[in-house]
């Protein structure tokens, strides 16, 4: 169900925003009298503008990171979890890029990935292995991910589903203006 609402309501993007697809797909949950919640994070990216949309409603803050200086931002702003409660109000944040940055969403799985000595693998063990990956592909920076939290967990298995998405965010080359005949 909530798939299928967070299509039809992104493709039907109204001129409302994404806080208030947000506030509809809560209102749907509450409705359907649906006993689960859901976190989430959407997000729209626009290559030509180099801004990323986004609503966080519940979910862990993705990291948005330059590709420059490493530094990370929280993606943040939004509003509580999914149908949980009625009439609940969403915020969006549009942030303008000033260069390449790299999105990093996870699951608590993740970050609560646990070595054999009980630590968790956590944020402080995420960044470094991004930062260290920044020029490489987002297939690269996932593969680099998964495999320092498995040699963290030293081939241990997660006690919790470990799902990262990795995108990066590159302005779309512009063309030069072809000169007036």
């Amino acid at each position: 169900m909530v798939h299928g609402a967070i299509r039809a309501l992104s493709l039907a993007k109204e001129d409302s925003g994404i806080a208030c697809m947000a506030e509809r797909l809560n209102d749907q949950l509450r409705d359907e009298n649906s006993r689960e919640f859901v976190t989430l994070f959407w997000a729209f990216y626009n290559p030509k503008r180099h801004d990323l949309l986004y609503v966080n409603a519940g979910h862990l803050p993705p990291l948005l990171v330059a590709s420059i200086s490493g530094e990370p931002r929280r993606l943040e702003t939004g509003g509580p979890v999914l149908g949980l409660l009625p009439k609940a109000r969403y915020q969006e944040e549009c942030i303008n890029l000033d260069g390449d940055a790299t999105l990093i969403a996870y699951s608590d799985g993740l970050l609560e990935a646990t070595s054999p000595a009980g630590e968790e693998f956590g944020e402080s063990r995420l960044l470094p292995v991004v930062r260290g990956s920044m020029r490489q592909s987002a297939q690269e920076v996932l593969r680099h991910v998964m495999e320092e939290a498995d040699r963290f967990m030293e081939g241990g298995r997660s006690h919790d589903d470990l799902t990262v998405l990795i995108a990066k965010l590159t302005r779309e080359p512009t063309t030069p203006s072809q000169p007036a005949p």
